[in-house]
């Protein structure tokens, strides 16, 4: 309706009292007012990830302007057409959704979520599977094929199609951050889709290890062999993720050892990753070595230019942004290392053409890919300036951020240290936890709370990227 669309560019007009005109046209042209009645107004744009944010941020702003033009209170609602124009009936009626489902959906997550934590003093209780909700995600439909990961793509379908028959073991090495565990996932969500009742079990080496020290620590033996045996011998899919941290662990090699011969007797698919092929990982015990080598062996390559503009081109798309060629062509140029550095500059672009209003142009993909690109410096060093800048940016004593003080400025504070030292750094979890007096599991909550946080506040993405910035100059 006519009269929608001029109320629309009125609110639109006052709007620019608030925010800048870049911002305005980045945020706002696109939202279209579809309905407008005694309780509802409801506006439509073309992404999610705007829907969100708008939804978040702006909300509040939107309908002060809007209801001081329709004279009388109403609800703003905004939605994403997307994936396909959103369903406008209920408001039209001025009824609300019905939200069973969604209340549903969130309960479960919740539970699969809470399911995952590690810190439980049971760490062994028999699961069919043990991917939290977000990871279904990660897909082979996702998955970004190129010369340097085709054929641990292919082995991993291939599995897919007859677990515990062809290539058993599966062992998929490369440097972090190209793929791998995407890789795993996507088994995951592959097997399930075609057989809900499978049973997968997912685990990383690191706490593979951490768990098996602290059961046998809590627990009587013959309580802990059970458990273990329900859990990581039974089941139909066994998933282990960076393998090479079980070197050197005496007993957790002789663990993997039993599992191994258990699950490949009885038929069972094991994959597993690691940094590094079997041949190299020291301190490995031959009889596991000489196991991991009896099936295939992959590797994933750091992309080539083409790859790495596709995987771009993919991750701009899902945040709804288009890059110009130039742009396109600097950061597949620049970003080199590994897919996670790319994911990290292509949503540190987002973030600030979102968020600040900033233009698309090469200007700022110098200044997001200046943040992900840096220089290496010994691991000591930059340990000492991510704690400087860290506590310097919240106004902490590196005194109370390695402490136990547990108030809500320390404690973000902590969690973010944390964060930058896990993502700047190849520290484990344990000599991460180490640095600040706690054990992994507590690193590991930190961890999972901040890209929580990151999630549901990009502006708290960019003040960690700045963070890091600062840290990455000489």
């Amino acid at each position: 309706m006519q009269f929608l669309d001029d109320l629309w560019a009125n609110v639109v007009k006052n709007l620019r009292q608030t925010y800048a005109e870049g911002f305005i046209e980045l945020w706002f042209n696109d939202l279209k007012l579809e309905v407008l009645n005694d309780k509802y107004a409801v506006l439509v744009n073309n992404s999610d990830l705007k829907c969100k944010i708008l939804t978040d941020k702006h909300l509040s702003t939107i309908k002060q302007y809007l209801e001081e033009l329709v004279g009388y209170p109403v609800e703003v609602v905004i939605l994403s057409r997307q994936n396909g124009d959103p369903d406008l009936t209920s408001y039209i009626e001025g009824k609300a959704p019905d939200d069973t489902e969604e209340k549903k959906e969130t309960i479960s997550t919740v539970s699969e979520l809470a399911a995952d934590d590690d810190t439980d003093d049971n760490p062994f209780e028999e699961a069919s599977n043990i991917f939290p909700a977000y990871h279904t995600q990660y897909t082979f439909d996702n998955f970004i094929v190129g010369n340097s990961n085709k054929f641990a793509y292919e082995a991993c379908i291939a599995v897919c199609n007859n677990p515990g028959t062809h290539f058993n073991p599966l062992f998929i090495y490369g440097q972090s951050g190209l793929g791998k565990t995407h890789l795993l996932y996507a088994i995951n969500n592959r097997v399930l889709a075609r057989n809900p009742n499978a049973s997968i079990v997912y685990v990383k080496g690191e706490d593979f290890a951490s768990q098996l020290i602290e059961n046998i620590s809590k627990k009587s033996p013959v309580t802990f062999r059970e458990k273990f045996k329900n859990k990581f011998r039974k089941t139909d899919i066994l998933l282990i993720d960076d393998i090479h941290f079980i070197a050197g662990k005496e007993s957790t090699q002789e663990e993997i050892f039993h599992t191994f011969n258990a699950l490949y007797d009885a038929g069972k698919q094991l994959i597993m990753t690691s940094d590094r092929p079997p041949k190299e990982i020291k301190t490995l015990e031959e009889r596991l070595r000489s196991r991991f080598e009896d099936g295939l062996i992959v590797d994933i390559q750091p992309p080539d230019y083409e790859l790495r503009s596709a995987i771009i081109k993919h991750k701009a798309k899902k945040l709804g942004i288009t890059l110009p060629p130039d742009v396109l062509n600097y950061m597949s140029e620049n970003l080199r290392n590994n897919i996670r550095q790319i994911e990290g500059a292509v949503k540190t672009l987002a973030a600030h053409s979102f968020l600040k209003g900033s233009k698309l142009d090469m200007d700022l993909a110098r200044e997001c890919v200046s943040v992900i690109v840096s220089n290496e410096e010994p691991v000591n060093v930059t340990i000492d300036r991510i704690i400087e800048k860290v506590t310097k940016n919240y106004g902490i004593t590196e005194e109370d951020l390695k402490g136990t003080k547990r108030n809500q400025e320390i404690a973000n504070a902590r969690h973010v240290c944390i964060y930058i030292i896990k993502n700047m750094t190849d520290l484990s979890l344990k000599k991460i936890g180490n640095i600040f007096s706690r054990d992994h599991s507590t690193v590991k909550s930190s961890l999972n709370k901040i890209e929580t946080d990151i999630k549901e506040n990009s502006l708290l993405e960019i003040e960690i990227n700045d963070l890091m910035a600062e840290i990455s100059k000489k």
